[in-house]
């Protein structure tokens, strides 16, 4: 399977930015400092989850069930090592998933 690497730097976050790896079926996301990668419903996901959305609320808006926002969030508390919402925002925040300064992610403010 053959990669296309390029820059990214989600909402302009130049300290740590993360390589996006493209092949013809899924687009990864991976922090540099880790190695971590999350798919891009993955990110999709902890971007609604840090604007204090639940799972129900970010189901609504992605079109999908709970029960999968809740797939995919467990998925990513296994990638990050950790065992709650805040645990997770916090090592997406400080890895280059999620912008550090307070912003505007998926048209919501927080």
């Amino acid at each position: 399977m053959k990669f296309r690497l390029e820059q990214y730097s989600p909402a302009g976050n130049s300290e740590r930015p993360m390589v996006r790896e493209s092949s013809n079926k899924v687009n990864t996301f991976r922090s540099k400092s880790r190695g971590v990668r999350l798919t891009a419903r993955e990110v999709e996901i902890i971007k609604l989850i840090s604007c204090g959305n639940t799972s129900q609320s970010a189901s609504d808006t992605l079109f999908i069930s709970k029960r999968t926002v809740d797939f995919h969030l467990s998925n990513i508390y296994d990638k990050f090592n950790v065992n709650n919402r805040i645990m997770a925002i916090r090592f997406a925040t400080s890895h280059g998933f999620l912008p550090m300064e307070p912003t505007t992610l998926m048209g919501q403010h927080y």
